[in-house]
């Protein structure tokens, strides 16, 4: 998926397998200001990542479910780079306090949004993550 730039505060990191979730969300970001890369490819996601300056992105939002390399994996090896990186998981799973449980930087449920979730319901928490 091609990745777009545009100018604003914070860079968000968006990799979700569902390409329709992925354009509203990363239009919706954009449209709030937002430098948003977004990926479809959760391999091709973490090779830009590892290529960039890994400060570069104060967020990634991650779908949890994605083939080839999971959300879970991919939260592994972001925070293995960049251990400041904030995460927010974006899922249909209903695994919340599993999640909570294991994840060191999963403190609460508003960590993880549950889909589907209203764009505004959902940048909503990407603020409230970036504002911690």
């Amino acid at each position: 998926m091609a990745r777009t730039t545009k100018t604003g505060t914070f860079h968000i990191l968006l990799i979700d397998d569902e390409e329709d979730i992925l354009y509203t969300f990363k239009e919706g970001l954009a449209s709030e200001g937002y430098n948003v890369e977004a990926f479809v490819d959760p391999t091709e996601a973490f090779t830009h990542f590892v290529n960039v300056n890994p400060s570069r992105y104060k967020i990634a939002i991650l779908d949890i479910r994605m083939p080839g390399l999971n959300g879970l994996q991919l939260y592994y090896r972001l925070k293995a780079i960049n251990s400041n990186i904030k995460i927010l998981f974006v899922s249909a799973l209903d695994a919340v306090p599993e999640l909570v449980s294991i994840l060191p930087d999963v403190k609460t449920r508003n960590d993880i949004i549950k889909k589907p979730v209203a764009l505004d319901d959902f940048i909503k928490s990407v603020k409230t993550v970036l504002d911690r």
